[in-house]
């Protein structure tokens, strides 16, 4: 782990320790991952991370690493950050999405730090029907 963003991410969370605990998922294209981390004397259990690596992908199995597709990920990732640093928290109860405990960038690389959902929605379903939709 960069040992700068361990640092801002034991700030943000006045943790005295955190420890990556599971892969939820990785990003599109190789451009990075999301991550549970579990934190020591924190008033959060755990946190979710996502962790963005800007550096152009150097291959794509399906050719897709194209100068355009890298910039137009870049942009998106850009306009992420920016949308949980100024505009999540006008999110309320009605529209509950993780809080937003900060982000840090270091030269290509760059982290969101969220608030676990887990702790409040621990169940997950993957089919449905029509009378729970």
């Amino acid at each position: 782990m960069n040992s700068n963003f361990k640092n801002y991410l034991l700030k943000v969370t006045a943790s005295t320790e955190c420890e990556e605990v599971e892969v939820i998922q990785s990003l599109w294209s190789g451009y990075g991952k999301i991550s549970r981390y579990q934190l020591m004397d924190s008033k959060w259990k755990t946190v979710v991370v996502k962790s963005i690596y800007l550096k152009k992908a150097a291959e794509h199995p399906r050719g897709w690493n194209t100068d355009i597709g890298h910039q137009r990920k870049v942009k998106s990732y850009e306009v992420e950050t920016a949308w949980y640093e100024t505009w999540s928290q006008k999110c309320n109860a009605n529209c509950r999405i993780p809080a937003y405990l900060g982000s840090f960038k270091e030269g290509a690389d760059q982290w969101i730090i969220m608030e676990d959902l887990d702790a409040e929605f621990p169940l997950r379903k993957y089919h449905l029907d029509i009378s729970e939709v």
